[in-house]
C-alpha cells in the first residue's frame, strides 16, 4: 500500500521489535480506511515501569496500563502529527493470556484503540463507548482480514 503517512516505532526490548513492523503495516491501513491524508503517527512499545510513570504524570494514576494515547493533532512539514501511541507490551501480554488469544492480535487491538483516541474518539460516557467500541472492532476486523489477504 503506497502512502503519504510517516509511521514511527520504537521498542525498549529488542524482542519487541517485531510489533514495530506490525504496527507500521496496521497503521498504514488505518490511516488510509479513515481517509487521514500525509500524517505521522509515533508508536513506542514499552516496559511496565515507563508506561506506569506516563499514567502517573498524566492521568495521575500511578499504576501501569495497556495503551496511552497522546494526541498532537499539529501540522510539521508537510505532515499532520496526530500524536503518539504507548503501549505496554508486558500488560498486552497479560491481557492477551487472560482473554486466551495470541500476543499479535491484541497488540493490534491496542493500537487500534489508541489510533481512534488519536482521531478524537473516546468512551468516557455511554454513547461515545459503544461508538468507538464497534469501530474498534470492525477495524480489527478489516485489518485480521488483511493481514490473511497479504501472505
Amino acid at each position: 500500500m503506497r502512502n503519504q503517512h510517516h509511521v514511527l516505532t520504537s521498542s525498549e526490548h529488542p524482542d519487541w521489535e517485531i510489533f514495530e513492523h506490525q504496527a507500521q503495516f496496521d497503521l498504514s491501513h488505518l490511516l488510509a480506511w479513515q481517509q487521514q491524508q500525509a500524517c505521522e503517527v509515533s508508536v513506542a512499545f514499552v516496559a511496565e515501569s515507563t508506561i506506569q510513570q506516563l499514567n502517573l504524570d498524566y492521568r495521575q494514576k500511578n499504576k501501569p496500563t495497556d495503551v496511552l494515547s497522546f494526541e498532537q493533532n499539529e501540522i510539521f512539514g508537510k505532515y499532520h502529527c496526530l500524536g503518539d501511541i504507548i503501549i505496554c507490551v508486558p500488560v498486552a501480554q497479560a491481557q492477551a493470556q487472560e482473554k486466551s488469544v495470541a500476543l499479535p492480535d491484541e497488540i493490534r487491538l491496542l493500537l487500534t484503540h489508541g489510533f481512534l483516541h488519536l482521531l478524537g474518539y473516546d468512551h468516557a460516557e455511554p454513547e461515545e463507548e459503544k461508538i468507538m467500541f464497534a469501530l474498534q472492532d470492525e477495524l480489527v476486523q478489516k485489518l485480521k482480514q488483511t493481514v490473511i489477504a497479504s501472505h
